[in-house]
């Protein structure tokens, strides 16, 4: 009897625990078309019991849902929002989303994606049967923002990101290396977010076709040189963060006057000061410069340039002194030697009534004149 009990206590904390951390229902919102799914397993967000086609916005968190097949992207297919956040996602769908004629934002975060494929995010869209489409057949993409932070993505594969429509991206947080034209397709891209990353250099083809961009995070990463001509593409670039890095070189900073903000890499929450520096100038750029905030750490103050320079005041001003000093030097002997010139010739003036002799031994002999009686 005890042992059936037992059993018993057992199997019904188990359901309850299961009913605790798994609700297996999500919640809907009919009048907004939103459906959220808070640690739901796929089974039951896919197959259950809210028909996906009623909604528009959905919110996937805290849930099991590896692997997505086409069936299940598909179902998701008309969305105009996705977000998908804490999950075990690993792959982005195999044909990418060329079938989503109305999405235009995607979120998918804290997750474990790995590969941006080829493809995964086209320009031409195939809107057949959408009411997101005019002529019903293909129209451009809308997607304009898209959020794929806090992942484990190392590859960007080539012509994966081709929506022209985008207008912010954020990558932060993952193990990305290599930009070179990944983002050449994305004209329309404003806001990009690269930081806490693995990117080492800035080439011309890094920011190749970001001819809109405004902002760039590049921080936290472990960048090492920037070339002259790695801001080329970006003429309407308004601001650049660039802390904690490696950056030893900086000779891309020429020629156009840009206002520029360093931060202390001492203690990055330090007030910044303002200095100016020179962008490289493209060969159809106007003569008027623009204001852009630039953020990237200062160059220390004591480096070897600074204290030569250092070394070369000091001696000059030793030298100026040593020169005034001589020269005072100088005017006082020659002073002094022409007062005691001056004495020497009116001491050997005779003093009128007074007959001054010298002696063989340097006396002077006085000899009063004695008026005649």
């Amino acid at each position: 009897m005890k042992l059936l009990t037992a059993v018993l206590v057992l199997w019904v904390g188990a359901h309850f625990t299961a009913s605790v951390t798994s609700s297996e229902t999500c919640t809907t919102g009919r009048e907004t078309h939103y459906i959220e799914c808070d640690n739901v397993s796929r089974e039951s967000i896919f197959n259950g019991t809210h028909p996906l086609t009623q909604y528009d916005h959905f919110l996937i968190e805290n849930s099991d849902i590896d692997p997505l097949g086409t069936k299940e992207w598909s179902a998701l297919s008309h969305a105009v929002e996705i977000d998908i956040e804490e999950t075990d996602l690993k792959d982005l769908p195999a044909v990418g989303f060329k079938n989503f004629p109305c999405l235009r934002s995607l979120i998918i975060t804290n997750s474990l994606i790995e590969v941006i494929p080829r493809g995964t995010f086209p320009n031409t869209i195939d809107a057949t049967d959408s009411h997101c489409s005019n002529d019903g057949s293909t129209t451009e993409s809308r997607l304009d923002f898209l959020v794929l932070g806090n992942n484990r993505i190392h590859t960007i594969e080539d012509n994966s990101l081709m929506a022209a429509s985008l207008k912010t991206l954020y990558l932060y947080n993952n193990n990305i290396k290599d930009i070179g034209g990944k983002f050449k397709f994305l004209s329309g891209l404003q806001t990009l977010s690269l930081h806490g990353n693995n990117i080492e250099r800035l080439e011309r083809s890094s920011l190749q076709g970001l001819i809109n961009l405004e902002y760039l995070d590049l921080a936290d990463n472990a960048i090492t040189h920037i070339s002259d001509d790695a801001f080329y593409h970006t003429k309407h670039l308004g601001s650049i963060d660039l802390d904690n890095n490696r950056i030893t070189f900086l000779g891309w900073i020429t020629r156009k006057s840009t206002d520029v903000n360093f931060p202390s890499t001492r203690n990055t929450t330090e007030s910044r000061k303002s200095t100016d520096v020179n962008f490289p100038s493209t060969p159809d750029t106007t003569e008027s410069s623009k204001s852009t905030d630039v953020n990237f750490p200062s160059i220390p103050d004591d480096s070897p340039r600074s204290q030569k320079t250092a070394t070369t005041a000091i001696v000059i001003i030793v030298t100026l002194l040593v020169v005034c000093v001589v020269c005072a030097v100088t005017v006082f002997v020659l002073w002094r030697r022409k007062k005691k010139q001056g004495k020497e010739e009116i001491a050997s003036q005779p003093t009128p009534g007074t007959d001054a002799r010298y002696s063989s031994t340097g006396g002077v002999a006085l000899a009063l004149g004695l008026r005649d009686a």
